[in-house]
C-alpha cells in the first residue's frame, strides 16, 4: 500500500506525459469513428457520446493501467476539451470533457488507479463529458443554437436538430451514454468467461499441427468434432451461470449499483451465451485452418466481420440500439464460423477426395 501511495506522489514523468499523450490521441480518434455515424445527421447527432463510449474504454483503462498515476485521466480531458474547443464545437463540450476528466481522475485514484472497478466507473464518467453540449441544448436553445451559427453551423442542421429533438431525448442521451460505457464491464466478464474456448483453440492448433504433420487425418476429423462437442458443453454451462448470476457479475466487476448499468450489463452476457457454441466452433476451425498452412481462408473470415461491423453501425444500431450492440458480434460469428466451416469441410487433408 505505501508504494500504491508513494508511486502517485512522485508525480507525472516525461515518459508519462508522451504516454498519456500518444493515448489521449488515440483516444480522440476512437471518439470520431465512434461518433462519424451520428454526428454529420442532425436526427442523429444525439447520440454520438454513445458512438463514443461503445469504443473508447479499452483505449482509457489501458492509458490508466500504463501510467497509474494522478494527473493523467485530467490531462486526457483537457486534451479532449481543447481538441473540440478549436474544432469548432460548442463550449459545453470542451468544458465537459475537462469537468469529467477531473471527476473520474479522482475517482480512478481512490483505488489507486489499480483498481479494476473503480477505472471501470471513472470510464463511465469521462464517457459523459460528450453529453454536456446536448444538455446546454435543451435547456437554452437559442443561446446553443447562437453559439453554433457563430461556429459555421448552417442554420438548416439547427433547425432539423430542434425539429427531431423530445424534451425526454437527453434522458436517452445521459442513460444510453452509461449503458454504452457499462457494456465496457460486460466485455471484460465477456473475455474472462471465454477463456475456456481461447484456451482450447490453441491446444487445438498444437494438436492439428501434430497431427497433420504426423499425416493423421482421421485424427484430426475426430479431436475437431469432440471440441465442436465440447464448445457446446461450455455454452450450456455458461447459459446456466448467467441466468444465475449475470447482474451480480457485472456489480463486481463494474463497482455500480445504478441499476440501467447492471441490467444492460447483463443482458448482454444472457444474450451472448448461447453463443458460446458458435465461437467455440470459429476460434478452433480457425486455428485448425492456419495449422494446416491455409492462411487466406482464415483471412477472410476477419473480413467478414469487419464489414458485419460497418453494416451493424450504419444500419442496425441507429435504429435498434443497444440491442443491436449485444447482438452485432453474435451474429457475425455465425456468418464467420459458416464461412469457415465451409473451408473445413473441402480442406483436402482433413477430407480427401476418394479417386474412383
Amino acid at each position: 500500500m505505501s508504494n500504491q501511495v508513494n508511486s502517485l506522489k512522485k508525480g507525472l514523468t516525461v515518459k508519462d506525459l508522451v504516454t498519456t499523450g500518444i493515448f489521449s490521441a488515440i483516444f480522440f480518434v476512437f471518439t470520431l469513428v465512434g461518433g462519424l455515424p451520428f454526428a454529420p445527421n442532425p436526427v442523429l447527432t444525439f447520440y454520438m457520446p454513445m458512438g463514443a463510449a461503445l469504443l473508447c474504454g479499452p483505449i482509457y483503462l489501458l492509458m490508466v493501467a500504463k501510467v497509474q498515476k494522478r494527473w493523467s485521466v485530467t490531462i486526457l480531458g483537457i486534451i479532449m476539451g481543447i481538441i473540440w474547443f478549436a474544432t469548432g464545437m460548442h463550449w459545453a463540450f470542451s468544458l465537459g470533457y475537462i469537468g469529467m476528466g477531473i471527476i473520474a481522475d479522482l475517482v480512478a485514484g481512490i483505488g489507486h488507479y489499480r483498481n479494476k472497478a473503480i477505472n471501470l466507473l471513472s470510464y463511465m464518467l469521462i464517457s459523459l463529458g460528450g453529453i454536456y453540449t446536448y444538455v446546454v441544448f435543451f435547456i437554452d436553445p437559442e443561446g446553443w443554437a447562437s453559439t453554433m451559427l457563430e461556429n459555421g453551423t448552417e442554420q438548416s442542421y439547427i433547425d432539423t436538430m430542434s425539429a427531431s429533438a423530445p424534451s425526454w431525448l437527453l434522458a436517452v442521451i445521459i442513460v444510453g451514454t452509461l449503458v454504452i460505457a457499462g457494456h465496457t464491464a460486460a466485455r471484460k466478464l465477456f473475455a474472462f468467461t471465454d477463456m475456456p474456448l481461447s484456451a482450447m483453440a490453441s491446444a487445438c492448433s498444437t494438436y492439428v499441427s501434430q497431427n497433420y504433420g504426423a499425416n493423421h487425418p482421421d485424427r484430426v476429423r475426430r479431436g475437431m468434432r469432440d471440441i465442436y462437442l465440447y464448445s457446446v458443453v461450455v455454452a450450456v454451462a455458461a447459459v446456466l451461470l448467467m441466468a444465475a448470476g449475470a447482474e451480480w457479475m457485472v456489480k463486481l466487476v463494474s463497482g455500480s449499483s445504478e441499476p440501467v448499468v447492471l441490467e444492460n450489463g447483463a443482458r448482454y452476457l444472457v444474450w451472448n451465451a448461447p453463443f458460446y457454441a458458435v465461437l467455440g466452433m470459429l476460434l478452433s476451425t480457425r486455428y485448425a485452418l492456419q495449422s494446416m498452412g491455409e492462411k487466406v481462408l482464415p483471412l477472410l473470415s476477419s473480413v467478414i466481420e469487419f464489414l458485419g461491423k460497418i453494416v451493424f453501425v450504419l444500419l442496425f444500431i441507429p435504429r435498434f440500439g443497444y440491442n443491436a450492440v449485444i447482438l452485432c458480434e453474435p451474429v457475425i460469428w455465425c456468418f464467420m464460423t459458416i464461412e469457415l466451416l465451409i473451408a473445413y469441410r473441402h480442406n483436402s487433408f482433413v477430407f480427401p477426395k476418394i479417386k474412383k
